[in-house]
């Protein structure tokens, strides 16, 4: 029952969104191979936790988005650099 209160508090998905923004901005000095496989993991949080609010109900699925919001930056990042 607790987990059920956490997955769907606004605060839950707040903290993954500042989190993982923080994350993939250290990733990014660090090296665009680091920032690539920091953005694959994020996503794959940011999926996890679409998929895990559509299950639980509706109500969380905007903060779900939001929260996967810093990933699509973080991907139209990885796409202007020049890998060659």
């Amino acid at each position: 029952m607790k987990i059920r209160a956490i997955l769907s508090s606004r605060t839950f998905y707040l903290a993954w969104a500042l989190i993982s923004a923080l994350g993939l901005a250290i990733a990014s000095y660090i090296d665009p191979y680091v920032f690539g496989f920091t953005a694959f993991a994020a996503a794959f949080v940011s999926g996890f936790l679409v998929l895990v609010s559509v299950v639980m109900g509706w109500r969380s699925l905007m903060w779900a988005i939001v929260c996967a919001i810093p990933t699509a930056l973080a991907f139209m990042l990885l796409s202007t650099y020049n890998w060659a």
